[in-house]
């Protein structure tokens, strides 16, 4: 088996099986603190949001595993979430407009509702859960309704009104 563990700047893999070392190599992050770990279902890639991407990077190589998802919105309180099927990603643009984007290709699903955050996606990636953005004036934004609610992957369809309480937690909640 193997964990991935975080300190400022670095990404540490580690081997856990009997015959492995103590310590497999890590991912150079620079100078951006690591967050909100995501190991993919089958333990081969893990993908790092730091301050400003989303990154997978190759478990056994330490290397990236694809194109960076860049953004100045990007960081620790606000969740780029990945779904458990490892085919989605949600998060804001440079703009704070939200985003489901393909993991693998970066191209866009659809365009979350103005003044959301996203926070987490359903098991099969089917649904995504937004909470209102803090600060977002709903006058200003076209449109904009403050509550959490849990929409449709791509249609945006709404499956569940969560109410105007802000989910404060990451990930704002969690699907079995």
């Amino acid at each position: 088996g193997s964990l991935v563990s975080r300190t400022v700047g670095e990404t540490l893999l580690w081997d856990l099986s009997p015959t492995g070392p103590a310590a497999v190599g890590a991912i150079d992050l620079g100078s951006s603190m690591p967050h909100a770990l995501t190991l993919s279902p089958k333990g081969d890639e893990v993908a790092v949001p730091t301050s400003g991407s989303l990154m997978r990077y190759d478990i056994a190589t330490g290397r990236p595993a694809g194109d960076a998802l860049t953004s100045d919105m990007i960081h620790f309180l606000l969740p780029a979430p990945v779904s458990s099927d490892w085919r989605l990603v949600a998060a804001l643009d440079d703009e704070g407009r939200g985003w489901v984007y393909d993991l693998e290709t970066l191209n866009p699903v659809m365009e979350l509702p103005a003044c959301t955050v996203p926070k987490n996606f359903n098991t099969t990636g089917t649904a995504v859960l937004v909470d209102w953005m803090e600060g977002c004036e709903a006058d200003e934004s076209p449109g904009a309704r403050l509550y959490s609610r849990l929409l449709v992957v791509p249609s945006g369809e709404e499956l569940l009104d969560l109410g105007e309480d802000p989910l404060w937690s990451i990930p704002g909640g969690v699907f079995n």
